[in-house]
């Protein structure tokens, strides 16, 4: 497939690789913040809490083939309702407890929890 196809086709590869590099250029948190593991209960889901002046984030990952729901708790720095920017797949809009975020088998979910304007 070439690149013109590729970029015809929101399925593809380099679609999905320009996506996650425009999410990663508009959460600056991720490159600069301070990063902090989050308990998941879970030994086959990594999440890190990354907090930064401009904002904080939370990246959630599903190491496992098999579906996993998790419970995330109150997070240091958040502020109104957690906003999940870019993710394997759709899941259910994320409640402001974090309570029962669900990740398909290798799934993965990142969630801006506050956004600070004219970073």
């Amino acid at each position: 497939m070439n690149v013109e196809a590729q970029r015809r086709d929101p399925a593809s590869l380099l679609g999905w690789m320009d996506r996650m590099l425009r999410t990663l250029r508009e959460c600056p948190a991720f490159g600069v913040g301070t990063c902090t593991p989050v308990d998941t209960g879970e030994p086959s889901v990594l999440a890190l809490h990354y907090e930064a002046p401009g904002g904080v984030m939370l990246a959630v990952h599903n190491l496992s083939d098999r579906r996993r729901t998790v419970d995330l708790g109150e997070q240091p720095g958040a502020e109104g309702d957690p906003i999940e920017v870019f993710a394997d797949r759709r899941y259910d809009d994320l409640g402001p407890e974090l309570k029962g975020v669900e990740l398909a088998g290798s799934g993965y979910r990142w969630i801006r929890l506050r956004d600070t304007p004219g970073r």
